[in-house]
């Protein structure tokens, strides 16, 4: 903790945040004070919009609170994938995608609205479809919070957090409350509908639907044409149905309750058309994800009286994230609660209650904690009927939220600290425990030995550097060798700026300028993630001729020597010079023992040159006898048989062999005729034997002797 603590405060840039007005530092050891005023916010939000891998900077909508050097938290608060058919199958979770990573950095550099990380972000993030925001986080010693602190409420793109960072005690008179704080709950609204549409009864409706209600919001993003509906989104509450069913209960890890059923004035038999509640939200130490408190389904409305008007569902509980040495909130509690559904406490109520919203998230990383601390992350109660209801009336309360998580350093929480966590309870009809069908939500949960993702290694562009050298073919023709040195990520690909209005591809490149200029010529490098690094130089273009060069012919056993020839400069110098008859002329002898390139250099008298090539190819194999050193006779089709293996043009050929006495073992005048190794019918003794050839080739006469060994 205090190593969290220690590297937080050298890393942020700065040592203290500017204390909001009506918080005050005070010496570790100086009772607080009970003040009573509202709870402060002391945290800015704004939306992330995109993020620049390269720059490790993200652009967002409002940066004017936020400053270099500033904590910040990057956390996602949407974007998981959900089944959305309307079928039972409705809301489950298909992938979470990013939804809910979330980690601890500095800021380095801002310009307008782009703020860059001092540190490598080490985690993904789905921007801007996975509504990202970035959360100013203030600094303080020993502190006094004279009235508690909170957060702003979320607003569909940002807040619904309260993080504080204090290096030693921080003391309260008030609590940190970001109860009802997070997802909202399903919007209420009121249309008034005869009986006739009782028994509506699908997981999904439109939003122009008056005959269903809108669902409690979550971590996923639903569209238009799905938003009401009984069916509930991820952690979100189902809404109620006509004719007045409740809303079911949001989620965390707790999951939501049902809603009640649709009024009796459908019918005597209860018709499970209830909002359902939220599915639970997974949280695994491996993981590392944090949520808020999705909110409760709204209940179905079919009244214009004021007390009947909107009966929305309750909001999910905020994200309080508390890092200290020491706390001491002097009897006061951390509360995460979720909202309650929309009650009704008039005569005569004659609609479907909201859903309560579930309890939300604290993360507490302390050493120690003094006096007693109560941290609450309940789930919301359903809305309830709290008056006399007619008979044959019945409608559906609000089903219960789910409760939140706690997750805490260390292996066991201090016995000075008792946890609230259970789920909300159900709405009721007049008296308690008459649900008509609401249930209660479940118990949330307790984590400990809290990591929190605090981003330490230091940032490095990818592409440390951009290089290329040139080199002059000619006055106006180049050769570039590009070259990228890289931290992490290899080259992907390099592209060309000739400065002419040329462009190329590839790491090395070859341009002829027809014009006679100053160019500037860039490369630029790309790496696998977009990345892009580029270096400028000057070129010199000045214009000169092209050189023609040709040869009289190749080389082989009938000619051997060629005549070059080159046109179209000054001056000129050939290599390699060993088989040429005179370098520096436009038309020397060549005869060169084997294919050969030869190189020519025209200069010209204005001081520039250029140089060309050509091959002249050399083919002496129309006399040249190939024979083999052995031979393996032993009929498996490889190396069977002693001859010739490569002939030209022969006119004549004689090929004998004998033993090592001399005896004469095979004789023949056929090039396609060769020994199999048998003498008088009979396989020759293994060993080594003598061979003469003679021929007349299109080269000359050939006269050859040596030696082959069988081998059996």
């Amino acid at each position: 903790m205090k190593a969290i603590l220690l590297f937080l405060l050298l890393v942020s840039g700065y040592c203290f945040a500017q204390l909001p007005a009506g918080i005050a530092t005070i010496p570790s050891k100086v009772p607080a004070k009970p003040l009573h005023n509202p709870p402060d916010i002391v945290n800015s939000y704004t939306e992330v919009i995109s993020y620049d891998t390269c720059k490790n900077a993200v652009t967002v909508t409002n940066s004017t609170k936020y400053k270099v050097g500033d904590t910040v938290l990057l956390i996602q608060m949407k974007g998981a994938l959900i089944d959305t058919s309307n079928t039972a199958s409705f809301g489950t979770i298909l992938d979470y995608k990013n939804a809910g990573n979330y980690e601890f950095n500095f800021i380095s550099r801002k310009n307008g609205n782009q703020l860059a990380f001092k540190n490598r972000l080490t985690r993904s993030y789905d921007i801007p479809t996975g509504v990202v925001q970035l959360v100013r986080i203030p600094y303080y010693t020993d502190t006094l919070l004279p009235s508690g602190l909170t957060c702003m409420a979320w607003d569909g793109s940002k807040g619904g957090v309260l993080a504080v960072i204090v290096s030693k005690t921080l003391s309260s008179i008030g609590p940190m409350d970001v109860e009802g704080l997070g997802f909202k709950g399903g919007e209420g609204y009121n249309t008034l509908l005869p009986p006739s549409n009782c028994f509506q009864n699908n997981y999904n409706y439109g939003s122009a639907s008056q005959v269903s209600s809108y669902k409690g919001e979550s971590i996923t993003t639903i569209s238009n044409n799905i938003k009401k509906g009984k069916g509930s989104p991820a952690g979100g509450g189902g809404g109620g149905l006509s004719f007045s069913s409740g809303g079911g209960g949001g989620a965390n890890f707790g999951i939501g309750g049902f809603g009640g059923y649709q009024s009796d004035r459908c019918g005597a038999v209860p018709f499970d058309n209830r909002g359902i509640g939220g599915k639970n939200l997974t949280y695994t130490q491996a993981a590392n994800k944090i949520f808020m408190g999705s909110g409760g389904g709204a209940g179905h409305a079919d009244n214009t009286d004021s007390y009947s008007t909107s009966p929305k569902g309750g909001a999910g509980g905020g994200i309080a994230i508390i890092i200290a040495d020491t706390i001491d909130l002097l009897g006061d509690e951390i509360l995460a609660g979720g909202g309650l559904g929309q009650y009704c406490n008039a005569a005569d109520c004659r609609d479907g209650r909201g859903g309560g919203g579930a309890g939300g998230t604290v993360l507490l990383s302390t050493l120690k904690i003094v006096d007693t601390l109560t941290i609450k992350t309940n789930g919301g109660d359903g809305g309830f009927v709290n008056a006399p209801i007619l008979p044959g009336e019945n409608v559906g309360p609000g089903g219960g939220g789910g409760g939140g998580v706690l997750y805490f350093t260390g292996s066991m929480l201090p016995t000075n600290v008792g946890v609230v966590n259970s789920g909300g309870e159900a709405g009721y009809l007049n008296t308690p425990g008459n649900t008509w069908g609401a249930t209660n939500g479940t118990a949330g949960s307790n984590f400990s030995d809290l990591v929190l993702p605090v981003d330490n290694i230091l940032f490095k562009p990818n592409i440390d550097s951009v290089r290329f050298t040139d080199s002059a073919f000619t006055c106006n023709s180049f050769r570039f060798l590009g070259s990228a040195y890289t931290n992490t990520y290899p080259i992907n690909s390099y592209s060309w700026s000739f400065g002419d209005g040329n462009n190329a591809t590839g790491q090395n490149a070859f341009h002829l300028y027809n014009m006679q200029n100053v160019f500037p010529v860039t490369l630029y490098a790309t790496d696998i993630n977009g990345c892009k690094d580029s270096i400028t130089k000057i070129i010199n273009s000045r214009l000169t001729p092209v050189l023609k060069i040709s040869k009289a012919n190749d080389i082989n056993c009938t000619l051997p020597y060629t005549k070059l020839h080159v046109t179209g400069a000054d001056t000129y110098s050939w290599m390699p010079k060993e088989t040429i008859s005179n370098t520096n002329t436009d038309s020397p002898t060549a005869a060169p023992g084997q294919s050969t390139t030869y190189f020519v250099t025209g200069s010209y008298n204005n001081g520039c040159s250029t140089t060309d090539s050509i091959k002249i190819a050399v083919d002496f194999s129309a006399g040249v006898l190939l024979l083999p050193n052995s031979f393996t006779p032993n009929g498996d089709g490889l190396n069977d048989c002693f001859g010739l293996k490569y002939h030209g043009n022969i006119q004549s050929f004689t090929l004998t062999i004998f033993d090592r006495y001399g005896e004469k073992v095979f004789r023949t005048n056929n090039i396609s005729q060769c020994w199999d190794g048998t003498f008088n019918g009979k396989n020759a003794i293994p060993g080594n034997y003598v061979y003469s050839l003679t021929a007349k080739t299109s080269c000359g006469n050939v006269n050859k002797k040596g030696s082959v060994l069988l081998i059996r």
